[in-house]
């Protein structure tokens, strides 16, 4: 995951177990802040 990533991180069982999931990644979405209340919502800014 990543360009250039040389690594293999995260093993490909791991990316398995979140699919589906909305995932930010910052090689392609930029800079991720995440929130998250007492209620447990949470939102999710992107920044390039």
């Amino acid at each position: 995951m990543g360009e250039d990533n040389d690594y293999g991180h995260p093993a490909r069982a791991a990316i398995d177990q979140w699919r589906g999931a909305r995932i930010y990644r910052t090689d392609q979405d930029g800079a991720v802040a995440l929130s998250l209340s007492p209620d447990g919502a949470w939102s999710a800014v992107t920044r390039d």
